[in-house]
């Protein structure tokens, strides 16, 4: 596994006036998760990752629930509520997906950024951005969002 897509990424530096961004989790061992999400809801996505590739990464989407995240959590909180009323054509626990998507590494400022930061550039869009910045390498069990249905 490459330490280079290690870490979480996250496109909210590059959505100035946006009302979405998403995340994506790459850890060592192969396992991740993706979230997506704007005022109205979110979307979380259980992954697994591979390089395949020198600028090629392969991601097999495992489990995808939608719901929105907790108002009664503590602030900085990653537990979802799921809803798998929200996307009949999707229900909530559906995966599968295999993408292959080219990345390239590189710096960069971006808009809501202090400084320079290492930025992900995806071929396409994943999860609905094609941009993401670093938001930090290490990752830890507590980093997985929790899902918990309604009450």
């Amino acid at each position: 596994m490459s330490d280079e897509l290690v870490g979480l990424w996250d496109s909210a530096p590059y959505e100035y006036g946006s009302m979405e961004a998403s995340s994506i989790a790459l850890h060592a061992d192969g396992s991740g998760w993706s979230v997506w999400e704007n005022a109205g809801g979110a979307a979380l996505t259980v992954l697994r990752w591979t390089r395949v590739g020198p600028s090629t990464v392969k991601i097999v989407e495992r489990e995808t629930f939608f719901g929105t995240w907790d108002p009664s959590a503590p602030v900085g909180s990653r537990l979802i509520l799921d809803d798998p009323d929200d996307d009949p054509e999707e229900p909530a626990g559906a995966g599968g997906d295999v993408v292959e998507l080219g990345y390239e590494l590189g710096e960069d400022v971006p808009p809501l950024a202090e400084g320079p930061m290492v930025v992900l550039r995806l071929a396409e869009s994943y999860q609905g951005m094609a941009t993401y910045a670093l938001s930090r390498r290490d990752l830890g069990p507590a980093d997985v969002p929790t899902v918990a249905e309604p009450a």
